[in-house]
Parts: structure tokens; sequence; C-alpha cells
């Protein structure tokens, strides 16, 4: 209940950074967790975790269609993505912990690329955590609107996008594992988040409600500087959610790499 109040009151760089490290360290200690220690073959653990899935997907989802505020969209967001991954986990064995270290990575990219445009929006003239802040932003500021607009339909799961393929990675390992429910908890939790998610992208292609211009204080050196320093990054991030989407043969053979050396590793401890 913490996350949409920090999410909401933090300055927006600190929000990203505790989106995407917090909760891949978090990931990152639950998988070797599970792989060292195998809790997930005692079934309570399994029940247990099984649980805690199926309710933040729910909760994430259903309290994200209620909001109006950006950060707190995207908090709630990211509880309902926790459960995606959990999903993941609790297949067990080498396709759980390819689909937990893809999915991480994948959602790092995009909330980096989402919570991007909110940092660099609202330097330019106050916070702008409001929805209606966004109203015509792609008349107004359309590289901005692009990237957020990337970022949106990646986190929905849309194809050709990064996290189409993260889904159906996670989707992929719980029909390996034969979790149907939560595969099916899974779907039809991603089929809600379409809704907000979709609501966010259409208000940015809306008509243009006032005309905002920049801050009078700002020196053109000093917006160029932000400009080529903004562009490379978001540029950057736009490219991975991209190249993921299109080709992630590459970085899953690595992937697959790491979780079978650290399998081997795990296996020839006494």
């Amino acid at each position: 209940m913490w996350i949409p109040d920090v999410y909401q009151g933090a300055p927006t760089p600190i929000t990203t950074y505790i989106a995407t490290v917090s909760k891949a360290a978090v990931m990152a200690l639950l998988l070797r967790f599970a792989t060292e220690v195998g809790i997930l073959e005692l079934p309570p653990v399994v029940h247990l975790f099984s649980l805690l899935a199926v309710v933040s997907m729910v909760t994430g989802n259903v309290l994200a269609l209620l909001q109006q505020n950006v950060k707190r969209l995207l908090a709630y967001s990211s509880i309902a993505h926790f459960g995606y991954v959990l999903v993941a986990l609790l297949a067990g064995g080498p396709p759980a912990a390819e689909a937990v270290t893809f999915y991480v990575i994948v959602y790092c990219a995009m909330s980096l690329g989402a919570f991007g445009v909110v940092t660099v929006y609202s330097s330019e003239g106050g916070d702008k955590d409001r929805v209606e802040d966004y109203q015509g932003l792609f008349w107004t500021r359309p590289w901005l609107a692009g990237m957020l607009a990337l970022s949106l339909l990646s986190l929905a799961g849309i194809p050709v996008t990064a996290g189409f393929i993260g889904k159906f990675y996670a989707i992929a390992a719980g029909v390996d594992a034969g979790l149907w429910w939560l595969v099916l908890a899974l779907i039809a939790n991603s089929v809600v988040s379409l809704y907000y998610y979709l609501r966010l992208f259409v208000t940015l292609f809306g008509e243009v409600a006032v005309q905002e211009a920049l801050p009078q204080q700002a020196t053109p050196q000093r917006l160029e500087f932000v400009s080529w320093t903004v562009v490379c990054s978001l540029g950057f991030v736009a490219s991975i959610i991209l190249v993921l989407g299109v080709y992630p043969e590459p970085l899953i053979h690595l992937i697959r790499e790491s979780v079978s050396n650290l399998l081997m590793v795990v296996a020839q401890r006494p």
C-alpha cells in the first residue's frame, strides 16, 4: 500500500529508481533464493506465492483503473507486473529463471521510458502528474509523446514490443509447468490493464486544451544540453524496447547461458 504514496510523493527520478532498481533487486534475491534453497519444492510456499501473485495482479490492475494520477497509475501497474513475474517464478527450473530474468530486464526498460518522460515533461514547468496534463502532448512535444506511447504499449504487452515477449515468456513458463489457473489469471489481468494504458495512450493524441510554453527562465544553452542528453537516453531505452520486441534471441541466449552456469554451480555444491 505504500508504493503509490511513495511514487506520487517522491521526486520523479527517485520514483524511477524505486520502480526499477528495487524491484530488480527483490526479484534477483527471490530467484537466487528459490534456486539455491529450493523453497518452491514446498507446497505451502507454492500456495502462498500463488495467492500473492493473483492478489497482486487483481489489486494492482483494479486500483490502476481508478487513477487519474500518472505516477499512481504506474505504481499500481508495477504491483500487477510483480504478480506476472511471480507466475514465471512459480514455474520453477531453468524456464522460470530465464523468464523472470528477461521480464525484469524488460520491465526496467519500460519503466525508465515512462518515468523518463514524466521527469523531462515535469522539468519544463512544474509537476505533470495528472492524466489531463498529457492531453494532446503529441501535438506539442511529439518525441516525448512517442516515447511514452511506446512505453505504454510495451507495458500493455502489445506485439512488436519487449513487453509482449516478456509476457509471452512468462505465460510459456507457466504453461510448461502446468500452472493453468495462474496463466489464465495473468491473461485476464493483462486484458484488464489494456484499458488504463490505452486511456493514457489516447490522451496523448487528443485535442490540445492549453498551449503550454517553456519556462521563461530556461536558457537556450540549457535547453540544448537537456535536449541532447534526454534524447540520447530515451532513444537508447526506446531502442531496447523495440529491439527486444523484434529480435530477443541474443538476450535470451545470454540469459540461458548464465542460468545454466548458475544451476551447474548449485548442483555441484555438497
